[in-house]
C-alpha cells in the first residue's frame, strides 16, 4: 500500500522541474548571470537565484566573477 511501482519515483525523490530547466540553461564552459540563466530557463530571477544558491551547496554548480556555470 501506497508503494510505487518498480521504477517509479516517489514525489519525494523526484526531480524538481524548475531544477532540470535551470541546469540545462546552465553551460559547463561559459559563465552566465542569473538574469541570462532566467531568460533562457523561463524562470523567474529571484526563483534562479534560490536555485543556484542549493545546487551550489550541493556542488552541481559554481559561481565565478563572470557568473555561474555547471561543475558536476
Amino acid at each position: 500500500m501506497g508503494d510505487s511501482a518498480p521504477g517509479e519515483q516517489s514525489s519525494s525523490t523526484a526531480e524538481n522541474p524548475e531544477r532540470i530547466r535551470l541546469r540545462d540553461a546552465l553551460s559547463s564552459r561559459t559563465p552566465r548571470d542569473a538574469n541570462e540563466l532566467a531568460r533562457r530557463s523561463g524562470l523567474a530571477v529571484g526563483r534562479v537565484q534560490s536555485l543556484l544558491g542549493l545546487l551550489a551547496l550541493e556542488g552541481v554548480v559554481g559561481q565565478t566573477s563572470d557568473g555561474w556555470r555547471r561543475i558536476a
